[in-house]
């Protein structure tokens, strides 16, 4: 890896971090509520973050177990954002990802 490619690594970890903590702010101030993730992205893409930097952000959080996914329709438990659409699933913040807010648990992948 040349150094064009390490800095715009180093760039595209750092962006994805502002924007795991930007997804989970938004959904610790609607909390307690589960809330329809393609409303979310459309206030969140104000932002600067495209659709397919948050459903990257979106798996990752998911599979940590920051959020919790569950389908708009019929409010069934997803456990993986691979199993579904994101335009069809709502989130909420897990108790672990209240407790990343809270600086009780550290994860570098995600600036509070």
């Amino acid at each position: 890896m040349d150094m064009k490619e390490k800095l715009l690594a180093e760039m595209e970890q750092s962006d994805f971090a502002k924007n795991n903590g930007k997804i989970m702010r938004t959904l610790n101030v609607l909390a307690p509520s589960y809330h329809n993730l393609s409303s979310i992205q459309r206030i969140l893409k104000d932002d600067g973050i495209g659709e397919g930097q948050y459903a990257a952000c979106l798996d990752f959080l998911a599979l940590e177990g920051y959020i919790l996914l569950r389908t708009v329709k019929d409010h069934v438990r997803c456990e993986d954002l691979a199993d579904h659409n994101w335009t069809e699933l709502e989130a909420k913040l897990s108790g672990k990802g209240m407790r990343v807010l809270e600086k009780d648990v550290k994860d570098a992948m995600i600036e509070v």
